[in-house]
């Protein structure tokens, strides 16, 4: 422990997303090194029958066998690209990505990362690979997706779901402060249970096709 300068204790951050939902620890050293430590650090996922496998600051996903591990999804971040062995290295940070959170079905691949995790205002970003077309998009995760066809609330995606919905979790006091903000928004046929909503009740689940 001598070593330690500094430790930060996260959790559930819109900074860090999905790698801060369980618990994150960022340990600042003497030497000017960092280091994040999450619960979640090596994720596993059933996908299309195949177990795949991603650790942090490794590009890639694994398809888990008895015997090897085969990579199956590399993350190309070119220029970005953060050296493993350059883990606890705060220099350069707003210069790399890294990918934080990945979740997968047959047709996509959704991701979280972060452009300047060591730095005093890191960015998150959502993205989703077509597996289908090739095609990536990548967004601020501070900019929400706007709800064009019954106008609830803006919501910002967590996962994917194996049947392609994205999923959102949305607590019930955040609901009923922004229905506050917009009356009459709950008056659709679809939006009806928000008259029942109560600020203790459970997260709202939101899935989109």
């Amino acid at each position: 422990m001598n070593d330690k300068l500094n430790i930060s204790v996260i959790k559930g951050s819109d900074t860090y997303g999905n790698l801060s939902k369980t618990g994150l620890l960022i340990i600042d050293y003497k030497n000017d090194k960092r280091q994040i430590l999450a619960l979640d650090a090596a994720t596993l996922w059933m996908n299309n029958g195949n177990i795949r496998f991603k650790e942090n600051f490794v590009d890639t996903v694994y398809t888990l066998t008895d015997k090897k591990l085969i990579p199956s999804i590399v993350f190309n971040t070119g220029k970005w690209h953060w050296p493993q062995r350059e883990r606890m290295d705060k220099e350069h940070t707003n210069e790399r990505i890294f990918i934080a959170d990945v979740s997968e079905n047959n047709t996509f691949v959704f991701f979280q990362c972060i452009k300047g995790l060591y730095s005093d205002e890191p960015i998150l970003y959502n993205g989703l690979f077509n597996k289908e077309t090739g095609e990536t998009k990548l967004s601020k995760n501070s900019d929400e997706i706007q709800d064009d066809l019954t106008g609830f609330i803006p919501f910002k995606p967590l996962m994917i779901s194996s049947s392609g919905e994205f999923i959102s979790l949305i607590e019930a006091g955040d609901i009923l402060e922004w229905i506050e903000k917009h009356p009459g928004i709950n008056n659709g046929d679809k939006l009806t249970f928000l008259n029942e909503l109560t600020e203790d009740m459970n997260p709202v689940i939101v899935l989109v096709e």
